[in-house]
């Protein structure tokens, strides 16, 4: 059963992005397709989606090795995360039209097919955690794709549209967007200052030299540094929307749950469950991730040109708020 599946999920994420193929996206990521026709484009992704099934159908996957299983896993993970970014730049370019109804379902579209990958592991090896499966820099960029997903479309949303336009599902965005950013920064440790949120006694002391203080607070990379703004901006939302008059103390949360896949033209069914949110928990999350992202961008990293402006006025509010 298990080839099956992984084929059929395959074919679900080709068929879902044939719609979707434009031209100077594969040559962008693949300058040697350029003045190929659209046809000869979605051939050779077609070829590449078919050799990966061809693999799957003629091996039993479950008599392989966990090192080859792992291998399974992150071809397809690559190969989702390379179709996946086509549409990812065309919302980008189209700066995620608020006025499109269709906005939304391509966004969810992509967070679900990303989020297949998660469901591929743990079928394939589910004695292993996904980490193990799919690496640290896999499982990171899944994470930093589907959190900087919602980051971006929720940025939209307050840059175009007043509040009380806002659509149901804009909640649900900044709460999976900040536990995806979190997710990201936790995957190789669990970095000091989310411990401290958390109320967890801090394992050790460190010295404040520049190398260990970064390790130390999961900063491995300017996307690191990147996740901890845009969590904080989230959470920024996040305190605004609890104020408003209209909204409610209890709120539904986007599920991980993908069952379901939604096409590009259709709506995105989210399975959601209610509870009530503890708001401070997203304040302190806010405080505490931009306070080393500002440490960390006047310090060790200040020559990477990283502006503080925003972080410390949102810093301020959430001080007031």
């Amino acid at each position: 059963m298990l080839p099956m599946y992984l084929s059929l999920c395959l074919l679900k994420i080709k068929r879902g992005y044939d719609i979707f193929i434009q031209i100077q996206y594969y040559i962008y990521l693949h300058p040697f397709l350029y003045n190929k026709s659209m046809q000869e484009v979605e051939n050779i992704y077609e070829q590449r989606c078919l050799k990966i099934l061809k693999n799957i159908d003629k091996t039993n996957i479950h008599n392989l090795p966990e090192p080859q299983k792992c291998q399974y896993l992150q071809t397809i993970a690559q190969f989702v995360l390379e179709l996946t970014y086509i549409d990812e730049c065309k919302l980008v370019e189209e700066e995620f039209p608020p006025e499109d109804p269709t906005t939304f379902s391509r966004v969810m579209f992509i967070i679900d097919t990303l989020s297949r990958v998660d469901n591929l592991a743990q079928l394939l090896l589910p004695n292993k955690s996904i980490l193990e499966s799919l690496g640290p820099d896999i499982l990171e960029c899944l994470h930093w794709r589907k959190g900087a997903l919602f980051y971006m479309y929720c940025h939209t949303l307050n840059a175009k549209q007043e509040p009380s336009g806002f659509p149901d599902h804009y909640q649900k965005c900044l709460e999976n967007g900040v536990e995806h950013l979190k997710s990201l920064l936790c995957t190789r440790n669990k970095p000091q200052w989310l411990r401290m949120v958390d109320g967890q006694v801090c394992d050790r002391e460190y010295e404040e030299d520049d190398h260990t203080f970064l390790l130390t607070e999961g900063l491995y990379s300017d996307i690191h540094l990147l996740a901890l703004m845009y969590c904080g901006e989230l959470c920024y939302w996040l305190i605004q929307h609890s104020i408003r008059p209209e909204h409610s103390p209890v709120t539904e949360v986007v599920s991980s749950d993908t069952s379901s896949f939604p096409t590009s033209q259709g709506k995105p069914e989210l399975n959601v469950d209610s509870r009530t949110i503890n708001w401070d928990v997203y304040r302190q999350t806010g405080q505490a991730c931009l306070k080393v992202y500002i440490k960390s961008a006047t310090g060790p990293l200040s020559p990477g040109g990283w502006s503080t402006n925003r972080a410390e006025e949102i810093i301020n509010y959430l001080n007031c708020h």
